[in-house]
Parts: structure tokens; C-alpha cells; sequence
């Protein structure tokens, strides 16, 4: 015999469900709703609690998920890679799960944070699966109600603070709409107008008559709520029985533990739809590292060739520099000697200041020296006095 646990854990309570599998089929064999005062309980301490007293057994593995309002859901299509609508998750934090059926996907948006906080809440225990709610509605819907799995269907279902609405079509979920909705939102009619809205979402159109909907907690009467739709939509809905197929000791399960049971569902029905934002949150650290990773390669690479660019220019405007000044070396040399001293010291003299400028050890020197010395002989160069009657014997430039 086969165990699961499916967990439930929402701002007011906390619901659980053990179901076993075995060749007798599905039964529920815990099922727990425990109230929590926002104020005062932990919901760590109220799991404790109900672990000790419900007798579960523990060994089994977990299924959780998050309350509605810390998942987003998104429509793509196969060829998508990004949901084309913004989830407001800063992208180092989103953890983008995807379900992919026939030609639909599902993704689910939740915030790595949120994932985290939920598993420190069960300790030690096994988790094995960490789903939406909209999946594991869907779940125990179909394991409840076969019936489901084909043509267009609607199934409407209150978790917590938020109204969850799916779009079903041949088993298929093709859109969930996630609202808040207190359990005082209005009258009954304005959930009426909500489910046809969503339907319209989908379908651009008219709601068929032939549509199934179903119904689990809608924070009204279930009746009221059944005979509004028949008022307004002229369809007969059905309200969710989590006990129609899958057995339960207890007389009255209800419609409120619909997502625990459903979520030890997923883990128990083999190619059941869903999602799991345990693996995907473990991958995406690893796929986040790894495009850490290539982005200080790339970077690092672009820095290395901005470098290397900036010193070859740095180079080719240094040998530009020293090609003009030893023309201009030269230049001053034949003009500042008669013709026999050009012509028997010039190349030397030009040799000398060339390798006087090669020999400066430091830029700044080297570009203080140089201009005395292209000062020193531009001055000769001017000089009107008559050279022809003088004999240079030897030229010397030092550093002083």
C-alpha cells in the first residue's frame, strides 16, 4: 500500500490529507482542517501539533503548495519559452515552472522566497512535490468526477482569500484565472459574472450551454450559487464531491480540503497534470550560477579587448610621436651647423639625442629632457651669428 500526505497551507488554516493506494483503490484515511489566529499561532507549531495528534504516517511523502496569492499562472503556447504577460517577480527570484500537455502549457510564477519559507515550515519531513493550488483542484476533480476529462469544463473553487477558476477543455487546463475574493465579495450574481467572464476569455464568445461546472467552497451556499447559474447561465452545475470515487472513513469530507486532497493525489496518480517547483526551483540556482558565470567571462573578455585596444593605440600614437621627432631632430641639426659640421656631425648628433631620449628612465623626465633639448637646438638654429669660423671638436648632452 501506497501513502501520500498533501498539505494546504493558507493564511487562516492549515488542511490535511493522507491518502493511501491500494488494490482496492483510493481512500482518504486523514483528513484535517486546524484554524489558525493570525495573531498568535505559528504555523510551524500548529503542523507540529497536528503531525503528534492525527496520527499520519510519516515516513509517507509530501505534497505542498503555495496559497494563491504567492503563485501567478500564464497560457503559453509550445513554442513559448517566456509567459508574455509580466509576473511581477523580480527575475533573480522567480522560480517559472511549466506543465506541458497536448498543445497548451501552463507556467507558474512563484517567488524563490516563498518556496523556501514553505519547506522550513515542515522541518525534516519528505517533501516530495511542492505544487500550485489550480493543479491539485484539478486532480481531485478528476479522480472524483471521470466524467470531467472531456469536453469544455469550468470549476470554480475558493482557497483561502482567493477565488481559483479553471478552464478545462478534453482534460486540458487551458487558462486559471487566480482573484481575490472575500467570502462577503458581493452577491452571488457577481461570481456568476465571474465565471462567465473567464469562460469568455477563452472561447471570445457566448457561453455553451453544454459547458460542465463544477463546484467546490465558493463562500456562499452551494444551492444559491447552483440555482444562480441555472438562473443567469441555463446550465446546471454540479458541486465537487471529494468523495465520490476516492473513499474517505468520514462521512462528510469537505469541499475545503479539496487541495490537500488533491495534492496527495498528484503524488499517488501516475501522469497526473502539475507542476513541481521543488526541481525547478534546484535547477534554476544552478542555471542562475551558470549564466553568473558566462556574464563575468563575457565581461571580463570585453575588458581584456578594451584594454588591449586602448594600449595598441596607446602604441601606434607613441611611434607616430617618436617618428615626427626625429624628423625634427634631423631638421634642426642641418640648420643649426654649417655645411662641413652638417655634414660630419649632424648624423652623429642626431644618433646622440635619439639616444639620449631612449635612455630616460621615467615619461615625465623623458618629456622634460626632450623639449630641453629640441629648445637647445632650436636656439642654435637661430642663431644669426657666422659658424663658419668655428670648429666643433665634440658635443655632449647630459642630464644636468
Amino acid at each position: 500500500m501506497k501513502r501520500a500526505i498533501g498539505i494546504e497551507v493558507l493564511e487562516d488554516s492549515i488542511r490535511l490529507a493522507q491518502v493511501a493506494s491500494s488494490g482496492h483503490g483510493l481512500q482518504v484515511e486523514t483528513a484535517v482542517i486546524c484554524p489558525m489566529r493570525r495573531s498568535t499561532d505559528q504555523p510551524g507549531e500548529v503542523l507540529a501539533h497536528i503531525k503528534a495528534s492525527a496520527g499520519l504516517d510519516l515516513p509517507s511523502p509530501i505534497a505542498l503548495c503555495l496559497a494563491p496569492n504567492q503563485v501567478y499562472y500564464r497560457a503559453l503556447s509550445r513554442d513559448q519559452d517566456r509567459p508574455p504577460d509580466l509576473i511581477p517577480i523580480p527575475q533573480e527570484e522567480l522560480v517559472l515552472a511549466r506543465t506541458v500537455q497536448s498543445d497548451r502549457v501552463i507556467a507558474v510564477g512563484a517567488a524563490r522566497s516563498a518556496i523556501k519559507g514553505l519547506l522550513m515550515l515542515v522541518g525534516s519531513a519528505r517533501v516530495a512535490l511542492m505544487d500550485a493550488p489550480a493543479f491539485a483542484i484539478w486532480t481531485a476533480v478528476l479522480a472524483n468526477h471521470p466524467q470531467a476529462g472531456e469536453g469544455k469544463v469550468l470549476v470554480c473553487h475558493q482557497t483561502g482569500s482567493y477565488m481559483t477558476i479553471l478552464v478545462v477543455e478534453d482534460g486540458q487546463i487551458l487558462y486559471v484565472r487566480n482573484t481575490p475574493w472575500a467570502p462577503d465579495h458581493g452577491p452571488i450574481v457577481r461570481l456568476v459574472g465571474l465565471l462567465k467572464a473567464t469562460y469568455q476569455r477563452v472561447y471570445m464568445g457566448h457561453i455553451d450551454p453544454k459547458v460542465q461546472i463544477y463546484l467546490g467552497s465558493c463562500g456562499h451556499d452551494p444551492l444559491s450559487v447552483r440555482k444562480a447559474i441555472q438562473s443567469h447561465l441555463g446550465i446546471e452545475a454540479m458541486a465537487i464531491d471529494p468523495a465520490a470515487r476516492v473513499r474517505c472513513e468520514q462521512t462528510d469530507l469537505s469541499t475545503d480540503l479539496l487541495v490537500a486532497e488533491g495534492l496527495a493525489l498528484r503524488l499517488l496518480i501516475s501522469g497526473s497534470t502539475g507542476t513541481n517547483l521543488l526541481v525547478t526551483a534546484e535547477n534554476g540556482r544552478k542555471e542562475l550560477t551558470g549564466r553568473e558565470l558566462v556574464r563575468s567571462f563575457v565581461l571580463a573578455c570585453i575588458i581584456m579587448v578594451g584594454l588591449l585596444v586602448a594600449l595598441l593605440g596607446e602604441r601606434a600614437a607613441l611611434r607616430s610621436e617618436q617618428a615626427r621627432l626625429e624628423q625634427q631632430i634631423h631638421a634642426m641639426v642641418r640648420q643649426a651647423l654649417p655645411g662641413q659640421h652638417a655634414r660630419s656631425f649632424g648624423p652623429l648628433l642626431a644618433r646622440m639625442v635619439d639616444q639620449r631620449l631612449k635612455d630616460l628612465e621615467s615619461a615625465s623626465q623623458w618629456h622634460k629632457d626632450r623639449l630641453l633639448v629640441l629648445v637647445l637646438l632650436e636656439r642654435i638654429a637661430r642663431s644669426k651669428a657666422d659658424m663658419d669660423g668655428i670648429m666643433i671638436d665634440r658635443i655632449a648632452l647630459g642630464s644636468d
